[in-house]
């Protein structure tokens, strides 16, 4: 992507180690969070079971409900 003057204009420049801090600290936060949501999806499937498992269980309901 290309930035144009008026783009970049109002943006404090920066030296390139804080850039690269700040990318780092980013990675960090976005590394934090995959790894929970992967902790939540593992939970999520030991107790409630896998995909098939949680639709085989609605399907039933489903039928079983008529």
């Amino acid at each position: 992507m290309k930035t144009t003057p008026a783009a970049t204009k109002n943006l404090p420049k920066r030296p390139a180690d804080v850039v690269a801090n700040i990318g780092v600290c980013l990675t960090h936060q976005a590394n934090y969070l995959l790894d929970r949501k992967i902790k939540k999806l593992e939970n999520d499937t030991v107790t409630k079971g896998g995909i098939k498992e949680q639709m085989y269980r609605a399907r039933s309901q489903h039928r079983s409900a008529r």
